[in-house]
């Protein structure tokens, strides 16, 4: 009965807005009726969001001001832009990112209307968004307001009056004939595009030809995402017979290079690697490569999705020859490259995960630091050099590693040793220049700083399809998936007598999802579930605190930290234990407490003295939850 209200309730919803919509529309044909009927009259459609650029609380008068100056003002949702066309390569995957657009090619086109953007400050589509909505205009005047509660009143005049006095001088010199003075002319240019031809992946090059990645002319290049993953799945596309080569982490200059290269709106990730991709092309590319640059991507709803967009544009806007973009992704099916690659690649990923949790320990636990590094090092090497060939020869090289590793000597057992987990966005917790380093200094107070895998995210994505939430498994799906999940558990296996990582049988991504269903639903697909459930589910499994790390403004981030700031506590904790079956709880859980958590955003600088005061007092925290799980805990 309470459904059929529901229903019931919701079909006259929808029939009120759809409504709305067909008198918005009639509103928005009156109001051009009447511009075009003077070609002298100027229009300025507004875009931005419902809930800021068209409520008076929250646009400032901006609409009031135009209409004070004698112009009218039209909200985009009024035009009718339904049928203008999307860049196919945009992957514009956020509804209202598609209406702006699609408007905002409407408004390009129509010579009376001019576009005034309203946005605000750390808005994370906008980040995009407006440099699309810019780039769309090309010469055509536009309007970008930032607004937030400092905005001066003054200052919004001063803009607004600046911009429709170039408006007016647009429009004289389209007048006379003279526009031509404000365009930068047409370009010749012709970027290189990744394509497919039979079931070969290769690039079409400016003048037609076509080059498969196994060309030797070929590279692919990758941006780094970890101190090992990203050279091993580099080597591991030799499997294919192709060249590729892992950049190197970003530096300063090269945060520079991409700062440079972008608003600076976009998250910290995007300015990084655009910073690598172009001093590899402005000064370590060889004469005559044809260039693959690899650029993994989602569907949304995170900006993540927009990185090799903005990577392709930024390729064309520097006019760089012989440049693809490449996204290979499980919705692709790995752009062709069989199940030979991919297989090559997932060992690649599970292999650096385990050396890069070894690699914390040995800071954190060895006797011998540099002997132990010097260890690693050379066994990441050796590995490096099999990870292209078969199975048995990388499980015999494992194994060796595995031994030589395991002879590296401990202050404490592995199992005494504080450990402490980092959680949130993929990139940043891996990247160099974000981390400031921070798993270097909880180190040198003895932490071990477990980093999750970058091989989560691939599970995630998998259990999305696997319920049909993103996707639909088929049959070569189940066959890959089923593989992957048996190479996981047995290079963990192998590993295993290292005795330098937390092992655990079956490491999957279920319990993660379970814990943070608790408080999002696994409909929003994204990091913010992962980063909620890894933080309930590993404090007192093996952790004593959590890290959660994040580019500054990055939406998905402060979703978990807001979670996590009121429900990471005993009570959860229990609740969690509980419903896994779970009756005797760890000591810690004796008493109603919170647990070490520790959030961050980070921009690429250093870290502000606030931050430092914060994670003293959280190792201060963390310390003695390890001293109480010692004494009687278990986990």
């Amino acid at each position: 009965k309470e459904r059929g209200r529901v229903e019931a309730a919701l079909t006259r919803a929808a029939a009120e807005q759809d409504a709305l919509q067909a008198d918005l529309k009639a509103m928005g044909r009156h109001a051009l009726a009447e511009l075009e009927r003077d070609p002298g009259q100027t229009g300025v459609v507004l875009f931005g969001r419902p809930y800021n650029s068209w409520v008076q609380e929250a646009n400032k008068g901006i609409p009031a001001k135009f209409a004070s100056r004698g112009i009218r003002i039209i909200p985009h949702d009024m035009l009718p832009y339904e049928d203008e066309p999307l860049v196919a390569d945009m992957n514009m995957y956020w509804a209202m990112g598609q209406m702006i657009m699609k408007a905002a090619r409407f408004v390009k086109r129509h010579p009376q209307l001019y576009g005034t953007y309203i946005t605000n400050f750390s808005c994370g589509p906008d980040s995009f968004l407006v440099t699309y909505f810019r780039d769309m205009m090309e010469d055509k005047p536009s309007l970008t307001l930032e607004l937030d509660s400092h905005t001066a009143d003054a200052g919004l005049e001063t803009r607004i009056e600046a911009f429709l006095d170039i408006v007016r001088y647009y429009r004289q010199l389209q007048k006379n004939g003279s526009s031509a003075e404000l365009s930068g002319g047409t370009s010749d240019y012709v970027a290189a595009v990744t394509e497919t031809r039979g079931n070969q992946l290769g690039i079409r090059r400016a003048d037609g030809s076509w080059v498969a990645l196994t060309d030797p002319r070929v590279k692919v290049v990758l941006p780094a995402m970890g101190k090992f993953g990203t050279a091993l799945v580099a080597r591991a596309f030799a499997r294919k017979g192709i060249r590729a080569e892992a950049l190197p982490s970003a530096d300063k200059e090269a945060l520079k290079v991409g700062r440079g290269n972008s608003s600076c709106k976009e998250c910290l990730p995007l300015q990084t690697t655009i910073g690598t991709m172009l001093q590899y092309f402005t000064k370590q590319r060889p004469e005559g490569e044809v260039t693959a640059y690899f650029m993994a991507t989602t569907e949304g709803p995170c900006r993540f999705g927009q990185y090799q967009v903005f990577a392709a544009r930024t390729i064309a806007r520097h006019r760089i020859p012989d440049a693809a973009v490449l996204s290979l992704t499980s919705t692709n099916s790995y752009g062709g490259l069989g199940n030979s690659f991919t297989l090559a690649a997932w060992r690649a990923i599970v292999i650096g995960d385990l050396l890069n949790e070894i690699w914390s320990t040995i800071l954190a636990g060895a006797v011998e630091r540099e002997e132990g590094l010097a260890i690693l090092e050379r066994e990441y090497r050796a590995l490096e050099r099999v990870i292209d060939q078969g199975w048995p020869v990388i499980s015999r090289q494992i194994k060796a590693s595995a031994a030589a590793l395991g002879r590296i000597r401990l202050r404490a057992p592995y199992v005494e040793i504080p450990k402490l987990s980092l959680v949130g966005e993929i990139y940043v917790r891996h990247d160099p220049i974000s981390l400031q380093r921070l798993i270097e200094r909880l180190a040198e107070q003895g932490f071990i700083v477990r980093t999750s895998q970058t091989s989560e995210w691939i599970k995630y994505t998998d259990w999305l399809v696997r319920h049909r939430i993103e996707g639909r498994p088929d049959l070569p799906w189940w066959t890959r998936y089923w593989v992957k999940r048996y190479f996981d558990a047995k290079i963990r296996k192998l590993m295993a007598p290292s005795g330098l990582f937390h092992y655990e049988e079956k490491v999957e991504v279920e319990p993660l999802i379970a814990a943070g269903r608790r408080f999002i639903s696994p409909h929003l697909s994204g990091e913010a579930i992962l980063t909620v459930g890894a933080a309930l589910h590993e404090i007192l499994h093996p952790s004593c605190g959590v890290i959660s790390i994040g580019p500054f403004g990055c939406m998905p981030t402060r979703l978990a930290e807001s979670i996590l700031n009121e429900k990471f506590n005993s009570g959860e904790k229990r609740a969690l234990l509980a419903a896994e079956g779970v009756c005797d709880f760890p000591v810690p859980l004796a008493r109603e407490r919170k647990f070490p958590f520790l959030a961050l955003e980070t921009d690429g600088n250093i870290f502000p003295q606030i931050i430092e005061a914060r994670l003293e007092a959280f190792a201060l925290q963390a310390r003695r939850i390890h001293e109480e799980m010692l004494n009687g805990g278990h986990g």
